[in-house]
Formats: structure tokens, sequence, C-alpha cells
């Protein structure tokens, strides 16, 4: 096994062990995440060489951090965000945003729809709508690659 390997899979166990990330969200919602997760995990340590340098463990840490950060931060907002103020919603987009560049780079997603509130009905905790909005928040978050439609639930 190659050190690339070995550390994706250190990293996907931390994120698959750690249920603080999807705490109160429904199994569906949790697996959509954490399968959100484990593809940054991916995107992250695919980008490294194959001997990794102290130099590319010092670029993927912050972006490793900031993939678990994501994670409560959807989390939060799921579960959240039909009873927040206006002020509290801006400030939590403005943090999904903000881990959203550290991951994907930060050039993405300086303008997205997260800048206004989503759509949201009464009945966002239900399992249903769990699932949607992870779906929806990766969309608006995660860049679009010129070969992939963007992904809606």
């Amino acid at each position: 096994m190659n050190l690339e390997n070995d550390r994706f899979q250190h990293e996907a166990e931390s994120i698959l062990e750690d249920e603080s990330l999807t705490a109160g969200l429904d199994d569906r919602a949790a697996r959509l995440l954490n399968q959100w997760g484990l593809d940054c995990l991916h995107s992250i340590l695919d980008t490294g060489s194959l001997q990794p340098t102290l130099q590319t463990e010092e670029q993927t840490k912050p972006r490793l951090q900031a993939v678990r950060s994501l994670m409560r931060l959807v989390t939060r907002w799921v579960l959240d965000h039909a009873h927040m103020t206006p002020g509290s919603r801006h400030e939590l987009s403005s943090a999904l945003r903000e881990q959203a560049a550290l991951i994907y780079g930060a050039e993405e997603r300086q303008s997205h729809p997260l800048a206004q509130d989503l759509p949201l009905p009464p009945t966002a905790q239900s399992a249903i709508r769990q699932q949607a909005l992870v779906s929806e928040l990766r969309s608006l978050l995660e860049p679009q690659r010129p070969s992939q439609p963007r992904r809606r639930s």
C-alpha cells in the first residue's frame, strides 16, 4: 500500500468514525454528507504527488480540516436554518463559503445563491428534506466540472 492510500484511509476513517460531524441528521442525510466529505478527501489527496513532501502536508492540512468544518456547518444549516435569524443565516452561509473556498480553491464560489436565503418550508426537519438540503448545499458549494452536470436533489 502506498502512502497516499494509507493517508486517505486514515482520514476517511476519522470522518466516518466522528459522529459529531453528522449528529442530529437522519441516516440518509448523514450518509450523503459523509460521502460528500469522502469525495472532498479524495479530491484533496489526489492532487498531491505520489511522494508527499512536508510542503504537501502543510498545504493539505488546512484543506482537510476545512472538510470537517464544512460538514459541521452543513449539519448545522440543515438542522437549524429554518429557525435562524437573517443575520445568523448570513454568518453561517459566509462560513460555508469560506470552508468551500479552502477545499475547492479560493477562486471558486465567490458569489452564489448561498449569499441569499435558501427557500425552506416548515417541514425542513423531515428525513426527505434533510437529504434534499444536503444535496442542495453540495450543488451550491462544489464547483461544477465541465464534463459533469450540476447535482440536483
